[in-house]
């Protein structure tokens, strides 16, 4: 009779749900500076300008798929417009103090960045309200980070200056990054502009072999209490 190996199989399962705990206990942190969370992403970002665009003019959709370097991502507006003859909701371009930006068309509209091409742990961007000339206008803005897992964070900003920055960094891929008006005003619009991806490490060949070995310990122990 072997009685070593029950006490291997519980080592390899317990060390495997150590490392699930490890993932479910992963967080979310915000950064207000674009060199805060540079550092946090750990030194390497990308980011879109969106200088291929004309400023000006309405994309004709709610959705548009942009790159950051090498990483894919889509923006979207959300479409709450209860004008859709005048004012439909939709992506513009807009000039704000010579840079490019996108904006919602409809006042009340959010935007998303989602649809990440390849898994990423940080995302920001110059987050701020514009009137319905693409110029600066102080908009009170609510930002969401929600990570793979459904983990949620939650900040807000004065949506003040161009310059002003809001980025998330997570343990865990993170699965979308939503700007919204706090309170929503006519002539207001949610603007964002140099969006900031940071890939997400892959995990090491040894992390998935462990987590694997553990799950076909669990099931094995299993197994031998049923029998």
């Amino acid at each position: 009779m072997n009685l070593a190996r029950p006490s291997l199989l519980r080592g390899v399962a317990l060390a495997a749900l150590a490392c699930a705990a490890g993932a479910a206990q992963a967080t979310i942190t915000v950064s207000t500076s674009l060199a805060g969370f540079t550092t946090a992403a750990g030194g390497t970002v990308s980011t879109d300008s969106f200088s291929n665009l004309t400023i000006n003019q309405s994309l004709n959709t709610l959705t548009t798929s942009r790159t950051a370097g090498a990483l894919g991502y889509a923006l979207s507006s959300s479409s709450l417009s209860t004008d859709t003859v005048n004012s439909p909701s939709g992506l513009y371009v807009a000039p704000v103090a010579g840079n490019i930006a996108i904006t919602t068309q409809w006042y009340a509209d959010t935007l998303t960045l989602n649809n990440f091409a390849s898994p990423v742990k940080a995302v920001g961007a110059n987050v701020f309200g514009t009137n319905i000339l693409g110029e600066l206008a102080t908009l009170a803005l609510t930002i969401k980070a929600t990570d793979v897992n459904g983990l949620t964070l939650t900040t807000t900003s004065a949506g003040s200056s161009i310059s002003g920055f809001v980025g998330f960094v997570s343990d865990v891929p993170l699965a979308s990054f939503v700007v919204s008006a706090t309170a929503p005003s006519t002539d207001r619009y949610v603007t964002l502009d140099n969006v900031v991806l940071a890939a997400a490490p892959v995990p090491e060949p040894a992390s998935w072999l462990l987590m694997l070995a553990g799950a076909a310990a669990v099931l094995s122990l299993g197994k031998r209490r049923r029998a």
